[in-house]
């Protein structure tokens, strides 16, 4: 509205011109602007919960078409503009929830690295390698279940990292290895098995072999990898809590 009537304060306080079109105008412009600031800050604040002036469309506001006819001389909202904003916010969305092109790329290649690694002797490195690279990239993306696939990643990564110490600790004081070798190779199967899945995800477009152990693929093994990671109690309701509030917060 503003960029559509510019007037200096010395014009709009002329009293002769009070009847001009353009200076009533102009003097309800600042009280508009009020309104939907107060209301923006009601929605992106306040959770919707607030005196509102009912000019957002957002709110659903009962004075949107009011506020629009005077924005746009009775025109309302032109049509143009709404599917000029239309696209542009389907191709914002698109562009917000895609990772660092850099991480597709780590993906798809620790992917084929751990695809044929049987090799006990190799776990520790590879998945240390894996973790140091892993750790230099963002991960965010405004995709709650691709943030929940990650996290497993992540701490999946951590347990392989314990039950090396673990098994080092094991082996000097002579106790047996065994329980914790079992772990530790059930961990790198899982990290192979998210790895090769994350890779179909991200880089195939969803369309590949996989293992079912990822959320955004709607995967039938998730509670059993999560239950591995986490216990009984699956994935922690405080972490997706934390996740969900983020992304709604940067929205």
């Amino acid at each position: 509205m503003g960029s559509t009537i510019n007037f200096s304060s010395d014009q709009l306080q002329q009293q002769g011109n009070e009847t001009d079109e353009r200076i009533v105008r102009a003097k309800r412009v600042p009280e508009y602007v009020k309104q939907i600031l107060n209301d923006l800050d009601v929605v992106m604040n306040k959770n919707g919960k607030g005196k509102t002036y009912g000019v957002l469309h957002q709110l659903d506001g009962e004075h949107v078409i009011d506020l629009e006819k005077f924005a746009y001389h009775e025109q309302e909202f032109p049509a143009e503009l709404k599917e000029y904003d239309i696209q542009n916010y389907k191709i914002a969305e698109v562009e917000s929830s895609r990772l660092d092109p850099r991480m597709k790329k780590l993906i798809s290649e620790q992917a084929d690295i751990f695809k044929n690694k049987t090799d006990i002797n190799e776990y520790s490195k590879k998945i240390e390698q894996l973790g140091q690279e892993f750790g230099k990239l963002p991960t965010f993306s405004y995709n709650v279940k691709v943030a929940y696939d990650f996290e497993n990643l992540r701490r999946l990564i951590a347990w392989e990292q314990h039950y090396s110490y673990v098994i080092s600790v094991e082996k000097q004081q002579g106790i047996d290895t065994t329980k914790s070798m079992e772990l530790i190779k059930e961990t790198f199967e899982y990290i192979k098995q998210v790895l090769n899945d994350l890779d179909v995800a991200m880089n195939k477009n969803g369309k590949g072999e996989t293992y079912g152990v990822l959320h955004q693929l709607d995967g039938e093994h998730v509670i059993e990898l999560e239950k591995f990671i986490y216990g009984e109690q699956g994935f922690p309701a405080e972490v997706k809590d934390y996740y969900t509030q983020l992304i709604q917060r940067i929205e």
